[in-house]
């Protein structure tokens, strides 16, 4: 196991004492907790024989909580909201959603250190950096994941391969388990979106004409991410005219 990001609790010292007490932090810590059992197949009814891969990445589950915890307290103490960027406000429900994202995954499925921090990143930028105004911010944001991953001696490179990573569980339609994993193939998943318009389309009369590209189907993907949490929402801003309430119609007839 790799040394473990620290949180320095000086960066925002009004909060020095936000993590240990609250009910989001004991919560977050038994759904932490539940998922390790279930890496390490330990939870009671369940079978002792670990599935393909998860002892890998067991141990990992506490330095990457502790990372989690560093990014979003350099996050509140550096990204400050100004006239510009007044909705750059986060708070605890932002750290639970990171995580909260990580456990709709099949721990079973994740095989590898770098399996895991393709999903740890994914959850991230869905959280945080999908409210980032400019690239100038974007940037920074990646170097700072990027500095957590080092520490684990792991290239930023080999995690994200390409950009962006995205995460879904439309990509097996008609199936009865709907697996939230990573997508592979840009082709593949414009195919499959394209079968949902079309099956859309003929049960509406309000007919969706999409382009689609990489942005909107990564609109998509978020969307369909918020709609499968508990208590899910988004704010979605844009021109009018931009498409994002035909994605957010699309989304929710994937999700059906």
């Amino acid at each position: 196991m790799g040394p473990k990001c620290t949180w320095n609790p000086s960066l925002k010292a009004e909060e020095g004492a936000w993590w240990e007490g609250t009910a989001q932090q004991r919560q977050g810590n038994q759904d932490l907790q539940r998922w390790q059992r279930e890496l390490l197949a330990c939870d009671p009814g369940h079978s002792p024989i670990p599935p393909a891969g998860a002892p890998h990445i067991a141990h990992f589950m506490e330095p990457l909580m502790e990372a989690t915890i560093m990014v979003y307290a350099t996050i509140t103490s550096q990204l400050l909201p100004t006239p510009a960027k007044s909705h750059y406000t986060f708070n605890l429900r932002d750290l639970s959603k990171v995580f909260q994202g990580m456990l709709m995954a099949d721990p079973a499925k994740v095989e590898d250190q770098v399996q895991l921090l393709q999903l740890w990143y994914h959850e991230n930028c869905r959280v945080f950096r999908d409210r980032l105004v400019n690239e100038k911010d974007r940037s920074w944001f990646n170097q700072l994941l990027k500095r957590c991953m080092e520490q684990w001696e792991v290239t930023f490179n080999k995690v994200c391969p390409f950009q962006p990573i995205l995460y879904g569980d439309f990509m097996s339609p008609g199936s009865d388990v709907k697996s939230y994993k990573f997508i592979t193939s840009e082709s593949k998943m414009m195919q499959v979106i394209k079968e949902y318009i079309e099956d859309y389309n003929q049960i509406n009369t309000a007919k969706l004409k999409l382009v689609l590209f990489m942005d909107a189907m990564s609109h998509i993907c978020h969307i369909s991410c918020t709609l499968r949490q508990a208590l899910g929402n988004a704010v979605l801003l844009g021109v009018g005219g931009s498409g994002l309430s035909s994605l957010t119609r699309l989304a929710s007839h994937m999700a059906e």
